[in-house]
């Protein structure tokens, strides 16, 4: 499998006693991001290198079901690493709402490819998806990650006209670690990388209630949260929610034994109270893999996007337009 690296890395972390049970949810995090989408042992997707091979040599597009999949797109190079993106295009010409889309795997370990079906139920639902490959830790401690985020959906405002978004109407949409890069998106705006809306399945949004001598999360923020407090807390989107937020849809499963499910539901509350639109979906006796394989969610996050993202009118008057806005 592509991640036993991965395993060995978080295995290794000195653990405290008492952080003991988060070290447990991390190891398991980093499977299932491995699991949400994982080829059969040999295969070229088994290879990242291999995987970029394959797609290269049956040519960076594809047409399927109606939709063009452009693969392989370099969004961004940031200290010698080229940063590469699928896109998935609706048939018609024009502009559709954008799609930002990160994968999971415990900020350790997964890949783009394992969003394919999301991303392709939204395209055929209508929107411009650009699902990002981002670096990942130990090697790349945050926050690297979410810049990378911030940098793809800046990429996809600059590249606009030639892949079809409204450069006006983006959100970001995740699962498990790729959900709480989202969440971040969404609660901790950089000039450019402005998101709409923000979909958010399984995802973990608060950090600060881990023990604080716990190093379970070093391989990720560079220490403890004795150490490094203020990471810890930038890391944490239920810190930074408030009303400037834009709607979120967050969805859970109730047997979810990586993710605890208090996590997203306080954020959701904590929205919620500063008056922000957010919508809370619950999978009944589904864990963590099993509510990402569930592809009905996939089809309400494209319902819930179309509202909180609606298209206005090409030539409406001011007579004409509501007074109400129906995004909160």
């Amino acid at each position: 499998m592509p991640c036993v690296g991965h395993y060995k890395t978080t295995a290794s972390l000195p653990v405290s006693h008492q952080g003991g049970r988060w070290a447990v949810v991390l190891w398991l995090l980093v499977i299932a991001g491995c699991l949400l989408g994982t080829p059969a042992v040999g295969s070229a997707q088994s290879d990242p290198r291999k995987q970029e091979g394959a797609q290269a040599a049956r040519g960076s597009d594809q047409t399927r079901d109606d939709l063009t999949i452009q693969r392989g797109i370099q969004y961004r190079e940031v200290g010698g690493v080229k940063l590469k993106a699928d896109i998935y295009l609706p048939t018609g010409p024009g502009p559709f709402p954008g799609v930002l889309m990160v994968h999971g795997g415990g900020w350790a370990a997964g890949a783009r490819w394992q969003m394919f079906r999301h991303a392709r139920t939204l395209a055929k639902e209508g929107f411009t998806v650009v699902s990002i490959s981002y670096r990942l830790a130990p090697r790349f401690k945050f926050p690297a990650q979410v810049d990378d985020c911030r940098a793809g959906v800046k990429w996809m405002r600059e590249n606009s006209a030639k892949y079809k978004i409204d450069a006006t109407r983006i959100a970001a949409y995740g699962y498990s670690a790729g959900g709480h890069l989202a969440c971040l998106l969404g609660v901790r705006p950089a000039d450019g990388a402005e998101v709409s809306a923000v979909v958010a399945g399984g995802a973990p949004c608060d950090f600060r209630m881990i023990p604080e001598n716990s190093r379970v999360l070093a391989y990720l923020f560079g220490g403890s949260r004795a150490e490094k407090p203020e990471l810890y807390r930038e890391g944490s989107p239920l810190a930074h929610a408030s009303a400037d937020a834009p709607p979120v849809m967050f969805y859970h499963g109730t047997s979810d034994a990586l993710v605890p499910i208090d996590s997203p539901k306080a954020m959701h509350r904590a929205l919620l109270d500063a008056g922000v639109r957010s919508e809370w979906v619950q999978l009944d006796r589904k864990g963590h893999v099993a509510t990402f394989y569930d592809l009905d969610t996939a089809k309400s996050a494209a319902k819930f996007l179309k509202q909180v993202m609606p298209q206005e009118p090409a030539a409406s008057k001011p007579e004409d337009s509501p007074n109400d806005s129906p995004l909160r």
